[in-house]
């Protein structure tokens, strides 16, 4: 799927970002990717592959403005582009990540005076591909 810069560009700006070739180029590799990326992996698929600094920098400002998502793996963290909440499935043996889209997270009040920024629901285990292999018992 082709997605162009005008639609990033726009989506950017809704969320209060300026459009930048970086942004733009993460956005689409994130959009696309068949699971959510680690930062070594957006370092690595980029091009003009960005300094680390300049890489987190952008990772922060596009989670903050809702456009990105972050998940905590066995591996560390993780980015994806979700519009509805869903569950992730991490294997504890190589760290890859999947998006559950058909498992929402559970609806919970936070306690008394505290604010709910966000729900996570992260399940851990092992892939077929690891599970084929005796070894990661």
């Amino acid at each position: 799927m082709t997605i162009s810069d005008q639609n990033l560009s726009r989506e950017l700006h809704r969320g209060g970002l300026r459009s930048t070739r970086l942004r733009r180029g993460m956005l689409r590799l994130i959009e696309t990717a068949p699971r959510p990326l680690s930062r070594r992996e957006l370092l690595e698929d980029l091009d003009p592959p960005p300094n680390r600094v300049t890489l987190y920098r952008a990772l922060r400002d596009l989670t903050t403005a809702g456009l990105l998502e972050t998940i905590t793996t066995t591996e560390g963290t993780r980015y994806g582009r979700s519009r509805h909440p869903h569950a992730h499935f991490t294997c504890t043996v190589c760290g890859r990540a999947l998006c559950l889209p058909g498992v929402e997270p559970p609806s919970v009040d936070a306690p008394a005076g505290f604010q709910l920024e966000r729900v996570e629901l992260n399940l851990h285990g092992v892939c077929p591909g690891c599970a084929k292999n005796q070894d990661y018992r």
